[in-house]
């Protein structure tokens, strides 16, 4: 038996998204304050953690208060996606690119010169 296109994209989609979701689990869990690099993957899985709080018999107080906070991300990122896709068609893969070249470009020069250095090049 052969698997159609169809079956063997959403089986790549599945382990694209377990792995995105065990990249984020293991960042939290080995550096608790640590910026997440699957911003998406952490808002939808604190919604979910949010959501399994409020169902919980021991509800903590800021949990619809986190709950409404993701949702509120989600929404917007699933709304401006849908806008970006239905005005710039493929080219919207672009966008990221851009708006990180522009906040890079809106940095001042003497935010840069205060900033700490970057680690990992060659030892000056």
């Amino acid at each position: 038996m052969t698997a159609t296109r169809k079956e063997t994209a959403g089986i790549a989609v599945m382990i694209a998204v377990s792995a995105m979701a065990c990249q984020f689990a293991l960042l939290r869990l080995a550096i608790p304050g640590a910026v997440s690099t699957a911003v998406m993957t952490g808002n939808l899985t604190n919604a979910v953690l949010s959501l399994m709080d409020l169902l919980a018999r021991r509800c903590p107080p800021d949990a619809a208060l986190r709950l409404k906070r993701n949702l509120l991300l989600i929404c917007g990122f699933l709304v401006l996606s849908a806008a970006a896709v239905s005005l710039l068609g493929d080219w919207a893969w672009s966008l990221p690119v851009v708006a990180a070249g522009v906040g890079l470009a809106c940095v001042s020069p003497t935010a840069r010169k205060t900033s700490p250095p970057v680690y990992g090049g060659a030892l000056r």
